[in-house]
């Protein structure tokens, strides 16, 4: 239906290409409404066509506002957000979305007004992320190039940077790069000058972020090892041996007490002091690789995610399986 209403809409804006009410069509012949721009939002949306639904859908609003033109523009940019390298600003009024132009776009929300349009890189963007604060974006593009941008300036505060996967800071001072090597870099991303790297794993890096606290820094690498490095001086506090796989992925609890890890070829999430490098919980039920794990805000509760769409909750203490999110239909 949607696309053949699509060909109909572009049919009808080759002949008269302005959204209005009243047009006249002969004489003294006039429609209600000839909103053709609109319409073609609408079924480019339902198409899941989102930057070319939300094009139509503002050009529409600025030839003749509709409320209809309205609602869809707001569920497109939602989408959008949702469905590309986005991330929302800690105060929520905030929203930055990375585009497969190499541009990053940010949008307030209530008013649903792109306010901020940085040029990133000549390719797609796929992670975005807020500084603490809100005061700063962080980039990252398919070609793996990071880039921040101040938007109290409005404009790029340092030159590029080349990583694999980054985090800032909890206090928003810094950010970590991981590389598909083995080593990760922390810097300043006011002034883009290197603080220290970290040097101490024999496989690319899959991980890097800092404790709750801020004062330590846990890597974790393809070599089957996660390192905690003192976030300060960058001197390695800690160990992590006996996974036995490849690690895809780490995740601190909330208290910074302990790490979960999860492998690749096992289907395993474990979880560690990261005080001692004690292994206290080994969750096994997953069928295939482990690539992300979560702990809820408590840190009672683990959320891991599969290669082969498995998810499933745990209870933190005892490794009990809570709740399996594995969907029937997953093929």
């Amino acid at each position: 239906f949607w696309t053949e209403a699509e060909k109909d809409l572009r049919a009808a804006l080759a002949a008269r290409s302005r959204d209005q009410f009243w047009p006249r069509t002969y004489g003294l012949h006039f429609v209600a409404e000839y909103l053709p721009h609109r319409e073609l939002g609408v079924a480019l949306f339902h198409q899941d066509r989102l930057q070319d639904a939300i094009s139509e859908l503002e050009l529409s609003l600025e030839q003749q506002h509709s409320a209809r033109a309205a609602h869809f523009l707001k569920e497109a940019r939602v989408a959008w957000v949702q469905a590309r390298g986005s991330d929302w600003s800690p105060s929520g009024d905030l929203a930055a979305v990375g585009c497969q132009d190499g541009i990053v776009r940010v949008w307030e929300m209530e008013a649903g007004q792109q306010i901020y349009h940085f040029q990133g890189i000549s390719s797609g963007i796929e992670v975005v992320e807020f500084s603490p604060d809100g005061e700063r974006i962080l980039s990252v593009g398919w070609e793996n190039s990071v880039r921040v941008f101040d938007l109290s300036e409005a404009q790029l505060s340092i030159p590029a940077q080349v990583a694999s996967n980054v985090a800032w800071s909890p206090s928003g001072e810094q950010i970590a790069n991981g590389f598909w090597d083995p080593i990760a870099k922390v810097w300043d991303p006011v002034s883009g000058e290197e603080v220290f790297t970290l040097s101490g794993h024999d496989d690319a890096m899959i991980y890097v972020g800092w404790s709750p606290s801020g004062d330590r820094f846990l890597t974790a690498s393809d070599d089957e090892t996660a390192i905690i490095w003192d976030a300060t001086t960058g001197e390695q506090l800690l160990r992590f041996t006996g996974q036995g796989d490849r690690i895809w992925g780490a995740a601190w609890s909330p208290d910074g007490s302990r790490i979960a890890t999860t492998d690749v070829n096992n289907g395993r999430v474990i979880i560690w002091d990261s005080g001692t490098g004690e292994i206290l919980q080994t969750f096994s039920d997953h069928q295939d690789w482990v690539n992300a794990a979560a702990w809820s805000p408590d840190g009672t509760r683990i959320l891991s995610t599969g290669f082969s769409g498995e998810a499933r909750i745990w209870e933190a203490d005892s490794g009990e399986v809570l709740l399996d999110l594995y969907p029937e239909d997953f093929n």
